[in-house]
């Protein structure tokens, strides 16, 4: 029944260049102890049997929560502390799912195409911040193994298969919903792939994209059914419905993230990669004089409107207050590799553009490559900053034993998680008292919002910035003033 998720010699071999490319591109989350703000929490303050339950009904991940036994029946409280084995087996589903993706557009394992069109997807920087929080590593590269299985699944036309193809996909909403956006990605750029792709194959994509968001809804509805009888609030969900009203901003905001990838200077794009996008952009309208047939139009206006596909959930939900972090937008990855597949397809006969093509798209691969692997490096060096700290805040600890708590106040002028994936763990709420924790046997209380004002009317009532961070006990809490 499910004989199409087999994979052949050329596929395996197609699965090992892909390995080949994550351990390029984020292997260091395996070679290197980097950390993020979260997975100092929970390696720190492992929550409870209930209080998991609890915090995976809210976020709508149930699948999540059976994963998270499993590897607690297995010894560790978050894959974060056996980062190698979990780290290589999240690579390797990945690696998988990208080989799943090539066999759903029915593309040639081994053509230069393909392997530049897996090479981009895979390495794609804002897909590094997933594999930089070691704690839900797992839960997206299974997400995404569970979710292209139910795209080849689906396209079976017997009706059991479909079923199985639904439930493959629900399951990998219940680990990790930004899923969806990687779904519908792959079906949007997959049609307009198959249109200009010499070689016909029958694809069940009205099938594909019809189960898929009749399942989203089930999914959905399932989620607000479950919270209602747990007694969770609107305001505790975590993925609230937007408003009529916010529907305006919400695109805007979508706008200006785009602008903000392909247009403005990141640090997570280096100047060259941002130019080889522009031309990218360039080739996408390029692509409407090559297709040809009845759907012209329709391929056009889907292709343009891919993107959106790529970020659908952050369209109707809030998804969490606050910075709409990178990794959302990874599912942009889909779009950017398609692009390049198309422009090579298109001008396959086209002996010097051909040739251009391929060069841009091995530059652009290795320019993503580079940026993850800076990722990584600029996170490690974070750690090894916040590991200072940490030595020093120990130290003023030892000399007040009455703190009961610590908070950190800091003021950077570094732009936020849009251009800069490596943070520390100082800038969140609870992240001084985590990070004392991770380097000492100390236990501490987290902050209270009183705390965290006092320490900021402390911070700001500074008449002098001292040459080094500043840190001051005041009665029973200990204050950071980080200018960073």
């Amino acid at each position: 029944m499910l004989c199409g998720l087999s994979l052949d010699k050329f596929h395996l071999t197609l699965l090992l260049f892909a390995v080949c490319v994550l351990m390029l591109s984020i292997g260091n989350s395996i070679s290197i102890s980097a950390l993020s703000t979260d997975d100092y929490l929970l390696i720190n303050r492992p929550l409870s049997g209930a209080e998991i339950w609890n915090q995976n009904l809210i976020q709508g991940r149930w699948g999540g929560e059976v994963l998270l036994q499993m590897t607690r029946f297995l010894g560790t409280d978050t894959t974060a502390e056996a980062q190698t084995i979990y780290g290589f087996l999240s690579l390797l589903l990945f690696a998988v799912s990208a080989v799943w993706i090539v066999m759903i557009y029915g593309l040639n394992p081994l053509d230069t195409g393909t392997l530049i069109f897996v090479a981009i997807f895979l390495s794609f920087p804002y897909q590094a911040e997933m594999f930089l929080f070691h704690s839900a590593s797992l839960h997206f590269a299974t997400s995404m193994f569970f979710g292209t299985a139910g795209l080849i699944v689906l396209n079976d036309k017997r009706w059991i298969n479909r079923v199985v193809g639904g439930a493959l996909i629900f399951i990998s909403l219940s680990l990790y919903q930004i899923a969806l956006c990687y779904i519908l990605a792959i079906i949007a750029c997959g049609y307009v792939i198959q249109k200009i792709s010499p070689v016909r194959q029958h694809i069940s994509w009205g099938p594909m994209v019809t189960i898929t968001i009749a399942t989203a809804m089930v999914y959905f509805v399932v989620y607000k059914l479950a919270t209602l009888l747990a007694g969770i609030g609107e305001g505790e969900q975590y993925s609230p419905v937007i408003g009529i009203y916010d529907i305006i901003p919400r695109v805007e905001h979508i706008f200006n993230v785009f602008s903000s990838i392909f247009m403005d200077y990141q640090p997570l794009f280096f100047p060259k990669n941002l130019q080889i996008l522009a031309m990218l952009a360039i080739i996408s309208g390029i692509i409407s004089v090559g297709i040809r047939g009845r759907n012209r139009i329709f391929c056009i206006l889907l292709l343009c409107a891919a993107p959106f596909f790529a970020v659908s959930t952050l369209l109707v939900l809030k998804y969490m207050p606050g910075t709409l972090f990178p990794r959302l937008y990874g599912a942009e990855a889909v779009v950017i590799a398609s692009s390049a597949l198309i422009s090579l397809m298109l001008w396959k006969q086209t002996k010097p553009l051909s040739v251009l093509f391929v060069m841009m798209g091995i530059v652009l691969a290795f320019g993503f490559i580079v940026s993850c692997n800076h990722i990584f490096y600029e996170q490690q060096r974070t750690n090894h900053s916040d590991a200072i700290t940490a030595a020093r805040l120990i130290g003023r600890l030892t000399e007040n034993p009455s703190i009961r708590t610590a908070v950190a106040v800091v003021k950077s002028s570094l732009p936020e998680a849009q251009g800069n994936q490596s943070a520390s763990v100082l800038k969140v709420p609870w992240g001084a008292v985590t990070l004392i924790e991770q380097y000492s046997h100390l236990k501490l209380s987290l902050p209270t919002s009183q705390d965290r004002l006092l320490a900021q009317k402390h911070c700001d009532e500074r008449t002098v910035v001292p040459p080094f961070d500043d840190i001051q006990a005041s009665g029973d809490l200990l204050i950071i003033c980080l200018d960073r």
